[in-house]
């Protein structure tokens, strides 16, 4: 049961991530072991360089300097 409930948390954080952007050369620690990796063009509004998805978790990695210039 716990195993499906983080499932469905790791979908939903991917469609949030992936609605709210339209990825890049920042290295997540331990990127080798990902299960899967999206990359994004880098002319997003919202500076979203990629997403690393883990067994255990989501992480995204933004670009400061986009994000910050965006109106």
């Amino acid at each position: 049961m716990k195993r499906n409930l983080y499932k469905i948390i790791t979908l939903i954080m991917l469609i949030c991530i992936f609605t709210l952007s339209a990825c890049s050369t920042y290295s997540v620690e331990g990127e080798y072991r990902s299960v899967r990796k999206y990359l994004c063009p880098a002319d997003n509004m919202f500076g979203f360089e990629k997403a690393v998805v883990f067994e255990d978790g989501v992480v995204a990695v933004f670009d400061k300097e986009i994000s910050d210039r965006s109106e």
